[in-house]
């Protein structure tokens, strides 16, 4: 019968749907036929989701999305698990794959039934189809799930996965068994590149969030330190006397990611040698780096050179996250005072949002704040004002373009990381700055 093959939920809505029908003229309707746990994934299904043509795919990945949220029978899963381990997937882009779609469907209800099909069938040649089977694991996130990714890191020596998705396992219902069982066996691992970067990034959760322990990692602290040892002296060759666009330069930004990650890193292991690395760290010409030293310095409760701190915040790509930093310690006494003021602020906000990827993608040419504008009249807001920005790209130095930042209230505090920092890049002589502010955030408001 039907009702048998629906949710709790959804027989109660059709009983009461049916004694409300027998009391009226109405004549009943046929009932609908709902997607249940019962139902099974079909062949046609699968095959639907492997299917050459992309729409074909679009409908079967909307279907199995209606499905999962449902849920999958303990057959549908393990059905759709080997489905997502096939070898020689369709499509050219790697979010068309039919895995992506499968796997994610499967994160909605982990199993540690998985773990075993899983290890027998770990993709070896697609290295983003790895990814989506490490993240599953995270996301099953026990400690057998946690045994199996070092099985498999194991087995795959020498040639290990191009990269991991470990970030899931701080989601664990239980994160501190399962860094009993990742670390410090996960550190032999850390010499290999790029999985070295998705190793680091979780024991520095793990270590934040106060789930492991120094003894945990003390064991591997002597081979750690000599990894760093080999970066600090590539990022040392690589440093200039001033600040300027080599930072952000497709040679030095791996490098740079790397020593981000590593000096936040280093408190995990508090010997004298990683205090000298910290420290060594805010000598480098590279204010990011020495932000990341600060941050660790602070972090292991030590105190940081003003001219460290002056240095850092002289940049407007590290001054807010000081300032933010500063503030979360209760420390923004130590604030250097020639940048504590809010158009030095804002100017941090408005370069921060050029220099990421998806906007400028580099340091502006030339950036200048040039009027602060009250709130339009028309806004709901009140006594808030926009700061006005006219800066250049390298590419047309001779171009100028408009970019606001705001809305910044008229309180007498400092504010960053504002949430109407924004610029079309629309020509600054094209209109006045009132014009430009009412002109983007009617942009705003579109998207």
């Amino acid at each position: 019968m039907l009702l048998n093959r629906l949710s709790p939920v959804w027989r109660i809505l059709c009983v009461v749907g049916l004694m409300c029908a027998a009391n009226t003229a109405v004549p009943v309707q046929p009932p609908i036929s709902l997607p249940s746990p019962t139902m099974g994934v079909s062949d046609a299904l699968i095959e639907e989701l492997f299917s050459n043509d992309v729409e074909v795919r679009k409908v079967a990945n909307a279907e199995l999305d209606t499905i999962a949220r449902i849920g999958f029978g303990p057959e549908d899963s393990q059905k759709l698990l080997l489905a997502a381990l096939r070898p020689n997937q369709v499509g050219t882009r790697v979010h068309l794959q039919p895995y992506v779609y499968i796997f994610s469907a499967l994160k909605r209800q982990p199993s540690e039934r998985f773990i075993p099909v899983i290890e027998a069938q770990f993709p070896r040649k697609d290295a983003n189809q790895a990814r989506y089977a490490f993240a599953l694991l995270g996301a099953i996130g026990t400690k057998a799930a946690a045994e199996a990714v070092l099985n498999i890191l194991r087995e795959q020596r020498p040639r290990l996965p191009a990269s991991l998705i470990l970030q899931e396992f701080a989601e664990s219902p239980d994160p501190s068994e399962v860094s009993s069982v990742l670390f410090p066996s996960l550190l032999e691992f850390v010499d290999s590149d790029p999985p070295q970067f998705s190793i680091c990034r979780l024991l520095w959760i793990f270590h934040d969030a106060g789930w492991l322990s120094e003894e945990t990692v003390a064991p591997a602290t002597t081979s750690t330190l000599a990894l760093y040892a080999k970066l600090e002296k590539r990022l040392s060759r690589q440093q200039q006397t001033t600040t300027g666009r080599w930072m952000y330069s497709d040679s030095y930004s791996v490098d740079r990611d790397y020593g981000g990650l590593w000096l936040d890193l280093l408190p995990a292991f508090p010997t004298t040698q990683s205090r000298n690395f910290l420290r060594r760290a805010t000598k480098f010409t590279d204010p990011l780096l020495q932000y990341y030293a600060v941050r660790s310095f602070l972090r292991l409760g030590e105190k940081v050179d003003p001219a460290v701190l002056l240095s850092v915040a002289a940049h407007p790509e590290t001054r807010n996250r000081l300032y933010g930093l500063l503030a979360e310690k209760e420390m923004l006494s130590e604030f250097p005072k020639p940048y504590w003021t809010q158009a030095a602020l804002s100017e941090a906000d408005m370069f921060e949002w050029l220099v990421y990827p998806t906007e400028l993608g580099e340091p502006p040419g030339k950036l200048e704040l040039m009027a602060i504008v009250p709130t339009p009249e028309k806004s709901r807001r009140n006594r808030e004002d926009y700061y006005v920005y006219r800066f250049t790209d390298r590419k047309k130095p001779r171009e100028w373009l408009a970019g606001i930042v705001g809305p910044i209230p008229r309180d007498g505090e400092l504010h960053y990381s504002v949430e109407d920092t924004y610029s079309d890049f629309e020509p600054w002589d094209k209109c006045s700055p009132e014009e430009h502010v009412a002109r983007m955030l009617k942009d705003g408001e579109k998207d």
